[in-house]
């Protein structure tokens, strides 16, 4: 199993690391303005990019007219991210996506990173993985979106808190067996 862990802009020692996520909010420039070069040695970089929450247009700073321009620009900049959670809790309860989160949607989305960065893994995370009902729906979205040919993996958040870890860890083995892809566990924390 892979471990990786949060990269920040303090001083960390990764080697007992895997790797490194880098989140919405990564600093673009170092503390002098300039680029960050997101080194982190020989360690697999994933970045989050699209929040279904929030993010139903591009940022203002980005100049982009569309998400699919943004997503394509931002994945582009980084060729050095191995793995993009493209898309983080695109759905609702029921598994519903929100707008702009339809499937359509997501193939424009996954092609434009793919574009960008052929070689990355396409990751689309979730989380409440105890929510069977939610879990199916989003299955069956990266059953179609691999039949169309997109290289689509999928990550479950976990969150276990003490009064919640029980139903997760009886639940998560039967969320895992609904998917034909990869599956990651994201955001594996234990409040």
């Amino acid at each position: 199993m892979l471990q990786f862990t949060c990269g920040s802009s303090l001083p960390l020692d990764y080697s007992k690391f895997d790797g490194v996520v880098i989140g919405y909010h990564w600093r673009l420039f170092d503390k002098d303005g300039l680029p960050n070069d997101l080194d982190f040695g020989n360690k697999i970089i994933r970045g989050q990019f699209l929040y279904g929450h929030t993010h139903h247009a591009p940022h203002p700073l980005s100049k982009c007219q569309t998400i699919e321009q943004w997503v394509g620009k931002r994945v582009g900049r980084f060729p050095q991210v191995s793995e993009w959670i493209l898309v983080n809790e695109f759905t609702d309860d029921l598994g519903i996506p929100y707008p702009d989160y339809k499937i359509d949607d997501l193939k424009r989305y996954c092609e434009a990173a793919h574009l960008a960065n052929p070689s990355a893994r396409l990751i689309l995370g979730d989380f409440k993985p105890y929510l069977f009902k939610k879990w199916g729906a989003i299955a069956n979205i990266c059953h179609e979106l691999k039949e169309e040919g997109f290289p689509v993996e999928v990550g479950i958040q976990t969150h276990m808190k003490t009064y919640n870890a029980p139903v997760i860890l009886s639940r998560l083995p039967s969320v895992v067996e609904m998917f034909d892809i990869p599956v990651h566990f994201l955001e594996a924390s234990l409040w």
